[in-house]
């Protein structure tokens, strides 16, 4: 909950305490990485700079939302372009 909090305070400039708090889980909304995803995630990129040319894309590494995928795929596209430019 102090997470939200934060977040609106940072992006609304929400400061006051809610009156009352509910916590939803929906358990087929936008996948939850594992809590060692962050730890395998830096292991894979370290595995991947040893093979020039091998890059992996998609929802799984850097966030399942539609703008993570966008900014992922940004992302990606540059790295061929510099593959293809040596």
């Amino acid at each position: 909950m102090n997470v939200v909090l934060r977040e609106m305070q940072i992006t609304m400039g929400v400061t006051a305490k809610p009156t009352f708090t509910r916590i939803v889980r929906w358990p087929k909304a936008i996948p939850q990485y594992a809590p060692d995803h962050m730890r395998k995630e830096i292991r894979i990129e370290q595995l991947l700079r040893q093979h020039r040319g091998l890059l992996l894309g998609g929802n799984a590494h850097r966030g399942v939302a539609m703008s993570d995928c966008g900014d992922s795929a940004v992302i990606l596209a540059e790295q061929v372009k510099q593959i293809l430019a040596k």
